[in-house]
């Protein structure tokens, strides 16, 4: 991660090696100097190493304790994004640099149950600066009273706008949700209305059905009357009767021609007699009376 000296930064480097005590290290070749109530003023840039081996702080995170001139005890953690490697740069917040004084610091690992602080300490110096209130009440500094002035008011145009706006959004909100009832008013009327419609096509639909259900059927019933007085009326048992007693006599009649026609045969092609079955049964009735 390189090490970059941005505009308006007092930069800082410390080596902190967790495996040497203060006598065996040099953390700091001279003592940063910032001013009381900056903010991102200062750039501390953090190498690490163990035994003069450097650590890999990556997944790591890492926590800076500052030791107030007041003899407070503030925590601050270095951003993620900050992290690379064996190296932390982190930039100084307001909230250390409200006591003019020196501020002792150290610095602490942490990760998945590790919990590792450097056994040495680095310095930094903040000068006195400026407070709030001597800015806001002092008229030697007439700019500086202009731009708070200047400043009160776009915060107050910003907190009119705010209101504004709230109002605004709740007007049209209030707009809409009305807007909203009255269109799931009226297409529940409506969807109520075209059931009706529906419902009421549906029964007249049924109607036409079985009305016209009861004419086909009554149309077939007498069909079916027709058809049975109609069939009961023909003389089906005369017409067989006739038809058997003709085929009855037509039989007879052939087979008496054929009978003759084969006696004839009999007669002139045999040397024997031929003898049909009435001359036979005589002969025999003429030979028991004998």
């Amino acid at each position: 991660m390189a090490i970059e000296r941005q505009n308006l930064h007092r930069y800082a480097h410390f080596r902190i090696d967790f495996g040497l005590n203060e006598a065996q290290q040099e953390v700091q070749t001279e003592i940063p100097e910032l001013v009381q109530y900056d903010n991102n003023s200062g750039m501390f840039v953090f190498d690490f190493f163990n035994l003069g081996r450097r650590v890999d702080t990556s997944g790591y995170t890492i926590v800076l304790n500052f030791l107030l001139p007041n003899n407070s005890l503030i925590t601050r953690m270095v951003e993620p994004k900050n992290i690379q490697a064996s190296r932390a740069v982190f930039y100084t917040p307001t909230s250390i640099l409200t006591h003019a004084g020196m501020v002792e610091a150290n610095i602490t690992l942490f990760k998945e149950g590790i919990n590792v602080t450097s056994p040495i300490r680095f310095k930094f110096l903040v000068q006195e600066g400026i407070e709030s209130e001597s800015i806001s009440t002092s008229e030697d500094i007439p700019i500086l009273q202009q731009l708070i002035g200047q400043v009160e008011e776009v915060k107050t145009s910003a907190n009119e706008w705010q209101q504004t706006l709230e109002g605004e959004y709740n007007t049209q909100k209030s707009r809409f949700d009305t807007l909203y009832r009255d269109e799931v008013g009226a297409f529940s009327q409506a969807l109520v209305d075209k059931q009706g419609e529906f419902d009421r096509a549906i029964g007249a639909n049924n109607k036409t059905f079985d009305s016209n259900l009861a004419r086909q059927n009554s149309e077939f019933n007498e069909l079916k009357d027709q058809f049975d007085d109609a069939f009961n009326s023909f003389d089906m048992g005369g017409a067989f009767q006739e038809k058997f007693e003709g085929l009855e006599q037509q039989y007879a009649h052939d087979y008496a021609d054929m009978k003759q026609t084969v006696k004839e045969i009999y007669t002139t092609t045999l040397t024997y007699r031929y003898v049909d079955d009435e001359e036979e049964v005589n002969d025999v009735n003429a030979n028991s009376q004998e």
